[in-house]
């Protein structure tokens, strides 16, 4: 340290850069992980990159009765798959990625697919397989690639508070 040299340290300034910190990391994240949910959707595969149970005929043929396609699993209207992302603020460091699509009952049909459930519709008796389409890949798991990136970002950015508000005073 240079001689006669102070520093200038304020903790509100630090605390604030912090948040915002951690808020510019995972932002991006959090938006391609939205875009991961629903591609788990299109491509019929869950979020662990296996593919969904074939529809059994029973299903294949209600779904001809009403002239909606035979396959794929959970892509009829296209609503299940809607979602709504809560991005962090400084005040709330919470980011949220929540399903909008519900029955007229107020259901989120798309948590229900998610973890199977029986059915009370046409076939009562039967199981509808859970299909996991909502939810975290391992990429971005701790451990997993595109959460270590995030994590070297929030590294980057929190040096990069420090630097910016602890500053050297001649």
């Amino acid at each position: 340290m240079v001689t006669g040299a102070k520093r200038n340290y304020s903790p509100g300034k630090l605390a604030k850069a912090l948040n915002s910190a951690f808020i510019d990391a995972f932002k991006p994240m959090i938006r391609e992980l939205n875009v991961q949910i629903q591609d788990t959707i299109n491509t019929s595969t869950d979020i662990d990159g296996k593919p969904f149970a074939k529809l059994k005929k029973s299903t294949t043929s209600i779904r001809k009765k009403r002239g909606q396609p035979a396959q794929p699993p959970l892509k009829i209207s296209g609503k299940m798959r809607k979602t709504k992302i809560k991005i962090a603020t400084k005040t709330n460091l919470l980011f949220e990625i929540e399903m909008t699509g519900k029955s007229k009952k107020g259901v989120y049909y798309g948590s229900l697919h998610n973890k199977g459930f029986p059915s009370k519709g046409m076939i009562s008796e039967k199981t509808v397989p859970a299909r996991k389409w909502f939810g975290i890949p391992k990429n971005y798991k701790k451990g997993g690639a595109r959460y270590e990136e995030a994590r070297r970002a929030v590294r980057h950015n929190i040096k990069t508070s420090f630097d910016t508000v602890m500053r050297k005073i001649i």
